[in-house]
């Protein structure tokens, strides 16, 4: 398994941002430019990853989760449907169902996405927008006492999160209440320091396969 990234993003990426002729970019500009970059690295780390060393993280992933929900006494999540080579953690998300935890999974709507609670893993899918696969049931969930598992490109040591650019979960969740975000992903997408807005989400935990980082 590749170690994590241990160079600190602003040092590796704002380096010749901005030409000498060019006029400096506002800071929001610049940081949109830093994440472009990095969410190239981030995908690059995973793609580096073999798929043995994606399943046994997976696995460890899995397991380490299913200990601390058994522990946290949560009785709501709100899950994610993996795509690609992110972090498979829907053995965790049937582990769930069966001892009767309620699960949801997002749907995306345009810009917007919203969470549905599924029942049946074989009947209650269907591809739905980049090639996700997403709930085709009608039960909207919106449940304030939730723990939500949240996928990214990276993640740092402060809870901050590399999304793909899109802003869903930062637009969901900074008008729906939640009880825990939790992080997830390899221990090779972690890196010391990623830049950060005031609209970005902020972890609670981190979960790799090799530890359960606590933020707060």
């Amino acid at each position: 398994m590749q170690k994590r990234s241990s160079k600190k993003t602003e040092n590796f990426l704002t380096k010749n941002i901005v030409g000498q002729n060019q006029e400096k970019p506002k800071i929001s500009e610049q940081l949109d430019q830093i994440k472009k970059k990095l969410r190239i690295k981030a995908k690059g780390i995973r793609k580096g990853l073999s798929l043995e060393e994606r399943k046994q993280a997976a696995q460890m992933i899995c397991s380490q989760l299913v200990e601390w929900f058994e522990k946290s006494q949560i009785s709501r999540v709100y899950c994610y449907y993996p795509l690609g080579n992110e972090a498979n953690i829907l053995e965790l998300t049937k582990e769930l169902l069966k001892k009767g935890i309620a699960i949801a999974f997002p749907k995306v709507f345009g810009e917007d996405m919203i969470f549905y609670e599924i029942h049946d893993f074989e009947y209650d899918f269907a591809e739905g927008s980049f090639h996700i696969m997403e709930p085709c049931t009608e039960e909207i969930a919106d449940w304030p006492d939730a723990c939500v598992l949240v996928p990214g490109l990276g993640f740092d040591l402060a809870g901050n999160r590399l999304g793909y650019g899109k802003g869903y979960y930062d637009r969901y969740f900074s008008t729906h209440e939640y009880q825990k975000l939790i992080g997830v992903a390899y221990e090779a997408s972690v890196f010391e320091q990623l830049p950060s807005q005031g609209r970005d989400l902020k972890m609670d935990f981190l979960c790799t396969e090799e530890r359960l980082y606590c933020f707060k």
